[in-house]
C-alpha cells in the first residue's frame, strides 16, 4: 500500500468552514480507503506551529510515495517556495487546486512559474482554469478533475409549486460581500418598488463572517431571513430536504478566489436553479436558460430582472428545476474517484 503525506484544511471533528474544508473532507475519506495516510490538518495553522513543524518532519524526514496538497493558493505558494528548496520533493507533489485564483496570481507575477512547473500533477476543477494556465505556460503536469459532492442519489423531498406559494429564494455560500449578498437586497428593494411585489422571500444560509455580522443581522427583516449553517456532511438529508424547500438559489458572486462552487452541486442534487453572475467559472459549469439564469457581476437591476422572470413564470422554473435535478449525478464523487486515484498513482 502506497504511503503518502495529505496536507490541507480538513477540521474533521467540525462542521467544514467553506468549501475547501468539505472538498477536503471528502478526499480525506477517499484517501483512506486506498492508501497509507498520514494527515497534516492545516486549520488554524496561524495560531498551532506545532501544525508547521510537525508537516516540515513529515515533508524532510519521513519518505512517502506522494505528498497531496490541498489547500488555498496562497498557503500552498508558500509551501511550494520551501519545497523548491529540496529538488526531490516536487516530483512526489499532487496538488489539487482550491477555488480559480491560482491561474490569474501566477500569469500576473504575484506566484513565480518556476514553483508549478516541475510538480508531478497539478489538479485544476475546470476547463477555464487549466486554459489560463496554459496562457502561463503550465501545461503538461495539469490535469481537469471536476469539482464533486458525496451525496444519497435519491431526489430530496420538494415542496408543490402552487401558484399561491410565497416564492422562497434562497442564497448558500459565505456571508461575505464579495458573494453578492448585498446586491441581493438591492434587487429585492428594486423589486418591491418597481413591480410592487412582496409574495417573495429570501433566506440566506453559510457561515458569517465577523466582520458582516452586526451590518448583516441588522438588515435581516423581511423578506430576509438568516438561517445559520446547512450541515451536508453530518446531516445530508436534512439539508437537501432543506435546500429543495425552495425554488430558486441566488449566487451573484464576484469573490476573487471563486473556481468551481460546490454551492451550484448542491444547488442540483435539490433539484433548484441558480441566477448566478458571469463569474470565472460559472458560465462552465452552469446552462444559461436551462438550469440557470446568468447574469452581469455588480448588477442589481439584472438580478431583480432574473428574480421576477421566475416569480412570474412557473412553468419555465418548474422546466429548469427538471434540468437542474439531471444535471447532480456526474458531480457525485463516484463519477470522479477513479481519475482522483490515478491522478495520485501516476
Amino acid at each position: 500500500m502506497k504511503k503518502i503525506v495529505f496536507i490541507g484544511a480538513i477540521n474533521k471533528q467540525n462542521l467544514p468552514r467553506g468549501g475547501e474544508e468539505y472538498k477536503n473532507q471528502l478526499l480525506a475519506s477517499l484517501l483512506n480507503k486506498e492508501f497509507k495516510v498520514t494527515f497534516i490538518d492545516t486549520h488554524n495553522w496561524k495560531k498551532n506551529p506545532a501544525i508547521i513543524l510537525r508537516m516540515l518532519f513529515q515533508l524532510l524526514f519521513v519518505k512517502h510515495d506522494k505528498i497531496v496538497l490541498s489547500a488555498s493558493s496562497h498557503s500552498i505558494y508558500k509551501l511550494l517556495k520551501l519545497i523548491h528548496l529540496f529538488p526531490y520533493l516536487p516530483q512526489k507533489i499532487v496538488y489539487f487546486v482550491i477555488g480559480g485564483y491560482l491561474p490569474s496570481a501566477i500569469y500576473s507575477g504575484v506566484f513565480k512559474k518556476k514553483y508549478y512547473t516541475n510538480i508531478r500533477k497539478i489538479v485544476v476543477e475546470g476547463n477555464l482554469l487549466s486554459k489560463q494556465l496554459s496562457m502561463s505556460g503550465i501545461e503538461k503536469n495539469v490535469q481537469v478533475i471536476p469539482n464533486f459532492k458525496m451525496f444519497n442519489m435519491e431526489s430530496p423531498k420538494v415542496l408543490s409549486d402552487s401558484p399561491d406559494q410565497n416564492f422562497r429564494f434562497v442564497f448558500l455560500s459565505r456571508i461575505h460581500p464579495d458573494k453578492g449578498i448585498y446586491e441581493i437586497m438591492k434587487a429585492s428593494e428594486i423589486l418591491q418598488n418597481t413591480h410592487g411585489n412582496n409574495t417573495f422571500s429570501i433566506t440566506f444560509f453559510g457561515n458569517l463572517e465577523k466582520s458582516e455580522e452586526s451590518h448583516f443581522i441588522e438588515k435581516m427583516k423581511h423578506p430576509f431571513y438568516y438561517g445559520g449553517e446547512l450541515d451536508f456532511m453530518r446531516n445530508e438529508l436534512q439539508a437537501y430536504k432543506e435546500l429543495a424547500s425552495y425554488d430558486c438559489m441566488l449566487f451573484p458572486t464576484y469573490w476573487a478566489g471563486e473556481g468551481f462552487p460546490g454551492v451550484l452541486i448542491d444547488a442540483f442534487i435539490a433539484g433548484i436553479p441558480v441566477i448566478a453572475t458571469d463569474w470565472n467559472m460559472n458560465n462552465e459549469v452552469l446552462t444559461n436558460g436551462e438550469d440557470a439564469i446568468i447574469i452581469p457581476i455588480k448588477d442589481a437591476q439584472a438580478l431583480a430582472h432574473a428574480m421576477f422572470q421566475l416569480i412570474e413564470n412557473r412553468q419555465k422554473l418548474a422546466l429548469m428545476k427538471q434540468n437542474s435535478r439531471k444535471k447532480a449525478n456526474q458531480f457525485h464523487v463516484n463519477q470522479v474517484r477513479h481519475q482522483i486515484l490515478n491522478a495520485i498513482l501516476q
